[in-house]
């Protein structure tokens, strides 16, 4: 039927995108589909994931519900397609992460299970690949004393134990919200509590980061990996962090030795930034190949990938930036020529006309 829900007949209330573009509201049966107890055979095969979502900028993109969630996955990083028989769904700022036999998919679309309005309100649904079968969606209940929320633009990441971790910013004004300089932008971590398979966090008393910009900026879409030896967490910041004033968004990098922090700013990049005019980013160590292979989009029609030895190597994204200029402050990396990220996921990946926009690339390692 047009509208059906992520692999048809498994989620319960899910606001799913048809073929045509229509949007429905369905209640679908949870379990193996209706086959009784076979469960359907797992379609996530792959090594590499990715969440991310999409939207036509005709409708401005403005709030997640003028966005649609793909799910894809990939044999080299490179090369991407989509999850067969994965419906794509309504909803923004998607995050990804598997455990054991456990794909977690989080979402925020600003409303609760019943389809009402409700800010900051996050979903979260399981896929469970020993039976190829998604459980109906769950709202994440998250407890910050220090910030009463909403909360935004939330990532899974894993701790040394492989529980769950919830990073996120506590600023409802977004990447140019701020009316003052300086002012602290916050990144949060949440804890998974035990026994709650990924559906309640609470969050630990310090900011994982607090990041300083300058006025009409702010500090956005976080995203934490580990590899091998140092938590790494990527935030979208504008005019910032100071004393840098840039005036479109870039990639600024943290490390901390421990996932909850506190975050420093990463001494091995100008101010920490690793790519600039990008919106949003997520990576990976490749130890196998000694790679950080770094995902980044710009607001168009792509997610670009750039495949570098060190850290400290910054990037840049179509169209090469200028290396010989360097003003104050710089609008782009400046010094020797940097290497320039190649798309890998394109609106024909999704079987989108080439004018829509793609964001939020999330990646994760299929691995237990």
């Amino acid at each position: 039927m047009p509208g059906s829900s992520v692999f048809t007949g498994d989620v319960g209330w899910w606001r799913a995108r048809g073929a045509a573009g229509a949007v429905a509201l369905v209640l679908a049966a949870c379990g193996d589909g209706g086959g009784g107890g076979g469960g359907r055979q797992n379609a996530v095969i792959q090594p590499y994931l990715m969440a991310l979502d999409a939207c036509d900028p005709s409708s401005n993109c403005q709030g997640t519900p003028q966005h649609t969630i793909y799910f894809l996955q990939s044999s080299d990083g490179v090369n991407w397609q989509p999850v067969p028989g994965f419906m794509p769904l309504v909803g923004g700022v998607p995050t990804i992460v598997r455990r054991g036999n456990t794909i977690y998919l989080a979402e925020q679309d600003g409303r609760d299970l019943a389809g009402n309005l409700k800010e900051g309100a996050m979903k979260l649904i399981r896929y469970h690949m020993d039976t190829g079968t998604w459980d109906s969606p769950v709202l994440i209940n998250l407890t910050d004393a220090q910030n009463p929320g909403p909360y935004f633009d939330t990532d899974f990441t894993r701790d040394s134990h492989g529980n769950l971790v919830l990073v996120y910013h506590a600023d409802a004004n977004g990447l140019s919200g701020c009316n003052a300089s300086p002012c602290d932008q916050h990144i949060r971590m949440a804890f998974e509590v035990p026994g709650s398979d990924g559906a309640s966090f609470v969050a630990q008393a310090n900011d994982a980061v607090t990041i300083e910009v300058g006025d009409q900026g702010g500090a956005v879409d976080p995203y934490a990996f580990f590899d091998g030896s140092q938590y790494i967490l990527y935030v979208a910041t504008r005019m910032g962090p100071l004393p840098e004033l840039n005036s479109l968004s870039q990639i600024t990098v943290y490390t901390s030795p421990t996932v909850g922090g506190p975050y420093t700013l990463f001494g091995g990049l100008p101010n920490g930034e690793l790519v600039y005019a990008a919106g949003q980013a997520s990576g990976f160590y490749n130890a196998a190949l000694a790679q950080y292979w770094h995902y980044a989009t710009d607001g168009t029609s792509a997610v670009y990938e750039a495949a570098v030895s060190t850290l400290a190597q910054q990037f840049s994204l179509p169209p090469p930036a200028p290396s010989t200029s360097c003003p104050s402050p710089p609008p782009a990396p400046c010094g020797p020529p940097v290497p320039v990220a190649t798309p890998v996921i394109t609106t024909g990946t999704l079987g989108l006309p080439a004018t829509y926009q793609i964001n939020h690339p999330k990646f994760a390692l299929n691995t237990p």
